[in-house]
């Protein structure tokens, strides 16, 4: 297989109107949107793909564990979605991607990981001793991170989740809760959470949807688990001396399979370096930044370095008269 020539990341830029707000956000998609843009894809791929993939596999080598984890009693619901998630990477990306659909056996042609996955119509792997099921080796072809959440009566759970690039918290402590439960650590929430039956309700049920969130980071490291790797250090060092500073954002989606009242999440993470931030979007950061609450800086991890990081903001925008803001996708997240 040829590997194709992958675009440069797409930019976006969550943070409009220079305000932390902690509400869904959620931004209807269609496929009329493709026009020239791949905001409509639930998968996107670009050049630093290798990277993603390296940090997949690290994770894999690691304990995948610790990583992947599924409720078996919802593995008909994962393997549905696995099929879909097969048909749709040929679907969105043909240049990547091309199905092969046999009377028994199907065959995805992964031309970016030079591999080929085989499937039955049900959703079962085969032959695939390297990978744990489809869903799992799907995950491990994209740059996304994935969780499937399911709707049983008013109840619902997230019953799988294939989360590489957690950020400060970890798939154990999410695995088989609610969305209320899952969100409950996050400073201000209640509002959504109040609102939470309508959101499942909406995901499952109402067309796919887009939204975003950010935080402030010191390095480009994928994998934040709370317990990290062996050779990995914890936590977030802002006080070091000369340390660069980083927006992480997180492009969601939602798809929704409504027959089995479930729906697909993924996180696609990107770095924007704050030093190549124009004048108008640190002004926007730094304004973010200042309307947190305690609280929200706690969550953040920002309250201790909170002026360290500011100041360093301040420096980057400096005297020199900068051009305003290249263009980019805007969204609110929290």
């Amino acid at each position: 297989m040829t590997r194709p020539i992958l675009p440069p990341p797409r930019r976006y830029f969550p943070i409009p109107d220079g305000r932390y707000h902690v509400r869904a956000g959620l931004r209807a998609l269609s496929e009329k949107d493709v026009s020239a843009s791949n905001d409509w894809r639930a998968f996107q791929f670009d050049n630093e793909f290798s990277k993603y993939r390296v940090n997949k596999d690290a994770c894999r080598n690691e304990a995948m564990g610790k990583y992947y984890l599924h409720e078996t009693s919802k593995a008909s619901v994962e393997c549905e979605v696995a099929v879909w998630f097969a048909k749709q990477l040929a679907v969105e990306s043909p240049d990547y991607f091309e199905l092969h659909q046999g009377s028994s056996v199907c065959e995805l042609e992964c031309r970016l990981t030079k591999e080929t996955i085989s499937f039955d119509k049900h959703g079962k792997l085969q032959s695939q001793a390297h990978y744990l099921s489809l869903f799992d080796a799907l995950s491990s072809q994209v740059q996304e991170d994935l969780a499937i959440v399911v709707l049983s009566g008013e109840s619902d759970m997230t019953t799988s989740l294939h989360l590489c690039a957690p950020n400060h918290w970890s798939p154990a402590d999410k695995i088989a809760k609610s969305f209320v439960e899952i969100h409950n650590p996050i400073a201000e929430i209640e509002k959504v959470n109040a609102t939470a039956a309508q959101i499942v309700q909406a995901m499952i049920y109402k067309a796919p949807y887009e939204r975003f969130a950010w935080g402030i980071c010191c390095d480009t490291q994928l994998n934040q688990h709370p317990e990290p790797p062996p050779g990995q250090s914890a936590g977030r060092s802002f006080e070091d001396a000369g340390k660069r500073l980083w927006l992480r954002v997180e492009r969601q989606t939602t798809r929704g399979f409504p027959d089995s009242q479930a729906a697909l999440f993924t996180i696609r993470t990107y770095f924007l370096a704050c030093e190549d931030l124009s004048k108008l979007e640190l002004e926007k950061l730094s304004s973010a930044l200042d309307s947190m609450t305690e609280a929200s800086r706690r969550y953040k991890g920002v309250f201790e370095s909170f002026d360290t990081i500011q100041n360093s903001l301040q420096s980057l925008l400096g005297p020199v008269e900068m051009i305003t803001a290249p263009k980019s996708r805007h969204e609110e997240g929290e």
